[in-house]
């Protein structure tokens, strides 16, 4: 199944999800690559049980990562209002950083502004996390550059500042506007 090419059948996937709160309790790292076969799976699947084992599992935060990322990018059904929750309303942590992937494809933003006022909404949360950089860069323009400057000027690290410096060169150095989703 690692190595499967292809999508995985929906049968599958819920012999995977029924067993998997199981599979991590025995074994972590086949609970890991169980996880990320769902990155791939033919029809959408019910998350509920990623979900749980998100929130309520006392798996460390690198696995939750995990989970957040498979939840992002998988075919799943509909998770934008828990999706959105997680990231507005719960406090940062590294296990939610792994659902920021799924802003784009599963927030449900009709327009290229809802979704970056979201996430200058975010910003203060997740700004250091590189695949929030390349959000930022994609989907914001010059107007954002004064803001995100602000934002480098008060980071708690130089580090910090260089890379959203960096952020802001970049889009003012940008060539062409992409395009929503």
């Amino acid at each position: 199944m690692y190595k499967q090419k292809g999508f995985l059948p929906l049968r599958a996937c819920n012999v995977i999800l029924k067993w998997l709160p199981d599979i991590y309790k025995e074994h972590i790292g086949s609970g890991e690559c169980l996880v990320r076969s769902l990155i791939c799976p033919s029809d959408p699947f019910d998350p509920k049980i990623l979900i749980d084992l998100f929130e309520n599992s006392d798996l460390n935060d690198t696995l939750k990562c995990t989970i957040g990322y498979v939840l992002s990018l998988s075919n799943t059904k509909d998770i934008r209002e828990w999706l959105l929750h997680q990231l507005l309303d719960k406090e940062h942590s590294f296990a939610r950083a792994g659902l920021l992937d799924g802003i784009v494809p599963k927030g449900g933003f009709n327009t290229k502004e809802e979704l970056k006022n979201f996430l200058f909404e975010i910003f203060g949360k997740y700004s250091y996390y590189e695949t929030f950089q390349k959000l930022i860069q994609k989907h914001s323009s010059s107007d954002n550059i004064p803001f995100i400057k602000q934002k480098a000027r008060g980071a708690d690290s130089k580090r910090k500042s260089r890379e959203l410096m960096k952020v802001a060169d970049k889009i003012r150095t940008r060539k062409r506007i992409t395009k929503f989703p």
